[in-house]
């Protein structure tokens, strides 16, 4: 379901984009819990418009996410 992450590749782009919007990129995991009901609450619905058939589950994509990125951020 989830791909591998390459945090180093991934991360300078990410920093680039969060300076050019003012933000702080050392508040990544707190804006990533934030948003993270949004996402859940939209899921089904946005989700459904660009796929066909039914969307994978949110629960068990959002767990393949946190896991690889605790795997990918600690072997950084």
């Amino acid at each position: 379901m989830i791909q591998a992450l390459d945090v180093e590749n991934i991360w300078p782009v990410f920093e680039r984009k969060a300076a050019h919007k003012q933000i702080d990129p050392a508040r990544f995991a707190e804006c990533f819990e934030k948003r993270m009901p949004q996402w859940k609450a939209r899921w089904e619905v946005e989700m459904s418009e660009h796929l066909t058939g039914e969307p994978p589950a949110f629960d068990g994509l959002e767990r393949a996410v946190r896991r690889e990125l605790r795997t990918q951020l600690r072997s950084s």
